[in-house]
Parts: structure tokens; sequence; C-alpha cells
């Protein structure tokens, strides 16, 4: 900084951001400034001593395979990744034979399918009682593995009098496409 500007309001900002103090005339000879030593300077340091040894040690380690080694390496990564397909896929198939492992998985694309569907039975107007549990029980639906009838009773259909009922509902939702094949309502509760 030349003798004859002064600082502006910018220059004490950043002086005052990153920890240096403004020298008076009197303070080290009115020309020395203490280097910046803020937290994040403090931090990339601190990353800096504890990451570039190790890509260090991975250049000399990966520079010391022999080809062999190399092929050895990828094909165990493969063999690895291969294994973690199946186990996934033997899983999602022992699921997709398993009401309740499936109904959790799509009961959530339930809800957003069939909670329009089942508000399009009410003549007047209607109110859910619950807001995440709107379907209690589930069974296999009448086409297979495919479809699942998700039941409940959260819902209260006003009458013609005004009058509020709770009501019991179904919808079959295939799980496959998710879509909703039928919803039903009827009068009541469902029993306990």
């Amino acid at each position: 900084m030349s003798e004859d500007r002064k600082p502006s309001d910018f220059d004490e900002f950043l002086r005052s951001a990153h920890g240096i103090s403004t020298p008076s005339a009197g303070q080290n000879g009115g020309g020395e400034q203490k280097k910046p030593t803020s937290a994040f300077w403090k931090f990339c340091y601190a990353i800096n001593i504890i990451i570039w040894p190790f890509i260090i040690w991975g250049w000399t380690y990966n520079a010391s395979l022999t080809p062999e080694q190399r092929e050895a390496m990828r094909i165990e990564v493969e063999a690895e990744k291969q294994a973690a397909q199946a186990k996934a896929k033997a899983e999602e198939e022992a699921c997709a034979k398993d009401l309740s492992c499936i109904g959790e998985k799509h009961n959530a694309a339930a809800i957003k399918a069939c909670s329009p569907e089942i508000e399009g039975l009410a003549k007047y107007d209607h109110e859910w009682t619950a807001w995440l549990t709107r379907f209690s029980r589930m069974r296999w639906g009448s086409k297979g593995n495919d479809v699942i009838t998700y039941l409940g009773d959260e819902i209260k259909f006003q009458n013609g009098f005004g009058a509020w009922h709770r009501y019991r509902y179904e919808c079959d939702l295939n799980v496959k496409t998710g879509t909703v094949l039928n919803v039903r309502a009827n009068l009541g509760r469902m029993q306990r």
C-alpha cells in the first residue's frame, strides 16, 4: 500500500475478516503487519498434511504393481461387483414373493396413487383422519403377485345432511406399473 493512499473501509473489512490488526503509527513502527491466520487456511493446511501422503503412497503403490497384479485386482473387483449385483437381485426376488416386504416397499406409491381415487368416491366432501398411515393392511390381489390390495379406514365422508361417517376402503394397485386398478369404499370401520 502506498503512503499517500488511505485504507478504505473494504481494506479494514478484509483485515478484520482475516484476523489482521491494523497497526497504529506507534505499533511496530507502523510498517509491519500480522499475516492472516484464519481458521479456513489452518483447515486447508491440515487437510493437505493429511491427504497428500495418501496420494503419494497410492501413486507409488500403483506404480510398483506388475501388469499381472493389476489384472488380478481388476478381476477381483469385477467379481465382487457381480456378487453384489447377484445378491441384490436375489433379495429383490425374495422381496417380490413376500407380501409384507413388497407391500411396504410400494406403500408410498400406493398412498400417492390411491388417495385421489379414494377421495373421488365421496359424494360431497371427505376428510382424512391420518396423513401418513392411510393403509393399515394389505393382501395379495386377485391377479397374482403383481397386484396388491391396500386396505384402510382413515377417511370420513360427508353425507347430504353434513354429518361425517367413517369409511373403510380398498385399493388394488399394480406394483409393477404403479397404476390403480380399482377402489372401493364401504360404511364403517375395519375390524381390529
